[in-house]
Parts: structure tokens; C-alpha cells; sequence
């Protein structure tokens, strides 16, 4: 094997390496998030908010779609903004009543029963890791057999 193609499977490994870095970053950075979902489902407090707005953007060949929202705790107007489901978004047009979950200890995180999609991405995102890092290993390995396998034939036509 010459060095440029050698070079060229590093550069490979290098690629795949800082693609598992990225999708790792964004999954950390999502944990609060799953965090937070998980203690409003167990201690949130019920109470009735009213639709904003709602958007959808498409990024990527793929639509995505917002609710933005606003409830009232203690005499306190909170608002926040929601990614949900194509069924849900169509089912809740501005200023249609909505269900808000909150934590009673900070009110200002909450979450929406029909955000049904927006846990979706971050069990994506750990599959991806997943499959990106078991690809990453299994190219590292050929690419190891391969070097060594071509430095042994090399050896053999030498002597």
C-alpha cells in the first residue's frame, strides 16, 4: 500500500471521527432536555395555556413543525415555544386552548402533552451515535488489517 493511500484512509478515519463527535455533542447537549421531560411527567402541574403562533420550517428535506404557547402561573404570564408532531400542529391553530405540563419549583420549563415528535429526535440521535461509532471501529479495523496486510505483502516481494 503507498503512503497517499494511506493518507488517504486516515483522512477517512479523521471524517468519520468528527461526524461521532458532532451527533455525540448535540445528544449531550439534548440531555438536559430529556432530563426535564422526565420530572415534569412525574411532578408537573396541569394548567391550560393558549397557542401563540405555530410555524413549520423545513431544514434538510424534512418539515418541522412549532407551536408557540403561553399559561399563566401564580399571576405570571410565561411563554415558550414547542417543536410537535404534523397531526398536532394542524390540530392546534392560534388561540386554541392547549394542555401545559410545568414544574411547580420552576414553571418557566415545561412541555405540551401533544409534543409528540420532539422526543423522537433524541432517540435518533443516540441510534446514530450508535451506528456511527460502531461504522468508525469497523473502518478502523479494515483500515488496520489492510495497512498491515499490505506492509506484509511488501516484506514478502522484497526478500
Amino acid at each position: 500500500m503507498n503512503m497517499s493511500t494511506k493518507y488517504g484512509l486516515i483522512v477517512l478515519i479523521c471524517m468519520i471521527a468528527l461526524c461521532d463527535v458532532g451527533v455525540v455533542t448535540r445528544v449531550l447537549i439534548d440531555l438536559p432536555n430529556v432530563r426535564n421531560e422526565r420530572q415534569l411527567l412525574q411532578h408537573g402541574m396541569h394548567v391550560t395555556g393558549r397557542v401563540r403562533s405555530r410555524n413549520a420550517s423545513r431544514a434538510k428535506q424534512q418539515t418541522q413543525y412549532y407551536v408557540e404557547f403561553e399559561y399563566t402561573v401564580a399571576g405570571r404570564l410565561y411563554a415558550h415555544r414547542s417543536r410537535t408532531g404534523e397531526v398536532d400542529y394542524d390540530h392546534l391553530p392560534q388561540g386554541h386552548d392547549i394542555e401545559v405540563i410545568y414544574l411547580a419549583q420552576d414553571p418557566g420549563v415545561c412541555t405540551i402533552p401533544v409534543a409528540t415528535d420532539a422526543g423522537s429526535s433524541l432517540q435518533m440521535d443516540v441510534w446514530l451515535v450508535t451506528l456511527m461509532l460502531v461504522g468508525t471501529a469497523t473502518v478502523a479495523i479494515v483500515v488496520h488489517y489492510t495497512v498491515k496486510a499490505a506492509s506484509h505483502v511488501n516484506k514478502t516481494t522484497t526478500e
